[in-house]
């Protein structure tokens, strides 16, 4: 049998160009050159089982390191599966143009299904193919996955974005300056300086990156991974609820989603998180995970998946408190579970309360300097301090309002979509309004939750900018994601508003030119209302537990 494998990797070798491949007792790994159907030669990693049996392939398209997924590959291996890892264009062997954004179409989609024929037409597959990987390799899934081919039967991708445009670059029109200036270099060595100042526009350009524009067409059960903190977080969840909603009756039936108190995976699956330290059900095994899922939808082995809810989800809550609620995994039939909207209005003297207390209209205001920016502590960050941090030394400035409730009597569970609707003004033609919604704990801390920005020249549409009427008041809707948390008895819920938060954003300039093209800063002093008819709120999807 041995003997025969060796004969057609060899085989192989002859006809994509010269292998690279080791043996040990368990596996053969090698490395091939497959071409591509425009002549281009892909680097491509092949890890197979010491014997000759065609068997289910489990494949990743990345423009990292092939060496990441070497530790999973060869679990995929131990547990009876072949497993391809290719670079992408350009990427670690790869010809081709060293770019993301040159040719997505071809780059991402095409060659995926190409190699998706090659791994069929292998002597070593049994025809069954699922695909698997993080950030950018899932991302490179979600747009596979479009195309529908034959022999893809399932994915399991892991903290990715959907909507590039909107999930990584420019959320709310806002440049996503710490993300792109740490995770983009690690996928591609072009420079995209010039890029950024000619596409912050939702334009035509962004229509082949964002996915869920051919939604209808996935045919396959999908696990979309994800954490609380994650910086692609709203991208699973997008995806998640497109599949259940628009892809077909059998792919409906079949997706999943996974989210936990974590930041970036696939690193932060562990207990700590941030400055918290979550119990010890919070750590989480991605690739048992992923085997039990490949287990079911590969090989039919029934592991229990069918039966379970579609939505798993880690209710976050007081990590000191042995006896409160929350600090859960709970389930779902779909995202979010039922709640009801309810608002927290933001009320005189700094209070956030159920009522509308104010009959006349009330305007505080504050000055934003964008060489002075709120400082990022903690959230959805990729490179920098990640998670639920401790807000204090920045709700001290002078360029924040705070809103806090009266301690709850009550414990009050969330778990959804958080948005902040704010009347505004500015001195300037545009500038940002961001919040923060953060559990202030009964010694004082206050640990972020969520957040989120809004800059002021897209609030009718990120395809077209409309700038500020100087002191003219404006309607915002600040979209915080999804959370699922329990504030409990003796907490307060606070909301933070202002106008920064770098590096994660770059600070907006407060200039009516477009983005990158200022010659200098500009302070704005900004204002916001609530009270009368400028009903300023924080919406939260509170859940009824009974």
């Amino acid at each position: 049998m041995k003997r025969t494998l060796y004969l057609s990797l060899i085989c192989a070798g002859l006809l994509a160009g010269s292998p690279v491949f080791s043996q040990d007792n368990d596996f053969i790994n090698k490395t091939i050159p497959v071409m591509m159907s425009d002549s281009v030669h892909l680097a491509t990693e092949v890890y197979l089982s010491a014997d000759s049996l065609p068997r289910a392939t489990i494949l990743i398209r990345t423009a990292v390191d092939r060496q990441r997924y070497r530790d999973a590959a060869l679990q995929f291996v131990a547990h009876d599966y072949n497993v391809v890892v290719q670079s992408l264009r350009g990427r670690f062997g790869s010809e081709g143009p060293d770019s993301l954004f040159a040719d997505p179409l071809r780059n991402i989609i095409q060659d995926g299904r190409e190699t998706l024929q090659w791994i069929t037409g292998q002597p070593w597959s049994d025809g069954k193919i699922g695909t698997f990987g993080y950030n950018d390799a899932g991302y490179v899934q979600y747009m596979l996955a479009l195309e529908a081919p034959p022999a893809l039967k399932t994915q399991y991708i892991v903290s990715a974005p959907f909507d590039f445009y909107q999930h990584t670059a420019f959320p709310a029109g806002a440049f996503r300056k710490e993300l792109m200036e740490h995770w983009l270099p690690q996928l591609s060595s072009a420079n995209y300086d010039d890029f950024w100042m000619e596409h912050y526009r939702l334009d035509r350009f962004w229509r082949p990156f964002i996915a869920w524009r051919k939604g209808a067409k996935i045919a396959i059960p999908v696990s979309h991974v994800t954490g609380w903190f994650d910086p692609f977080k709203e991208g699973a969840i997008m995806a998640f609820r497109l599949y259940q909603k628009y892809s077909s009756k059998f792919a409906r039936h079949h997706q999943r989603l996974v989210i936990g108190p974590w930041t970036r995976l696939p690193e932060g699956t562990g207990r700590e998180q941030g400055e918290l330290i979550f119990p010890a059900n919070a750590e989480f095994d991605l690739l048992q995970d992923a085997i039990r899922w490949f287990n079911q939808w590969l090989k039919a082995i029934d592991t229990g998946l069918l039966i379970e809810p579609p939505v798993k989800y880690y209710l976050m809550g007081d990590v000191k408190n042995d006896i409160a609620p929350g600090n859960v995994w709970n389930t779902a039939a779909s995202w979010p579970p039922e709640h009801t909207p309810t608002r927290f209005y933001l009320q005189s003297d700094g209070l956030l309360g159920f009522e509308q207390r104010e009959k006349v209209e009330v305007a505080e205001g504050y000055r934003y300097d964008p060489e002075d920016p709120m400082p990022t502590l903690g959230g959805d960050n990729f490179a920098i301090e990640r998670g639920p941090y401790d807000q204090t030394t920045n709700e001290l400035r002078q360029d924040v309002l705070i809103f806090t409730t009266r301690p709850l009597e009550e414990p009050i569970t969330v778990t959804g979509r958080v948005r902040v609707k704010i009347y505004a003004s500015s001195s300037e033609y545009d500038t940002d309004f961001v919040a923060r919604l953060t559990d202030v704990y009964p010694d004082g801390r206050s640990f972020l939750i969520a957040d989120g920005i809004a800059r002021a020249r897209y609030r009718r549409g990120l395809q077209r900018e409309k700038l500020l009427s100087r002191k003219g008041v404006e309607t915002f809707w600040i979209d915080l994601g999804n959370t699922a948390v329990v504030f409990q008895a003796g907490h307060r819920i606070r909301l933070a508003i202002t106008s920064s938060n770098s590096p994660k954003f770059e600070p907006n300039p407060n200039s009516p030119l477009g983005f990158r093209r200022h010659k200098r800063n500009r302070i704005a002093v900004n204002t916001i209302y609530y009270g009368g008819k400028k009903a300023s709120f924080l919406e939260l999807p509170v859940r009824i537990i009974e």
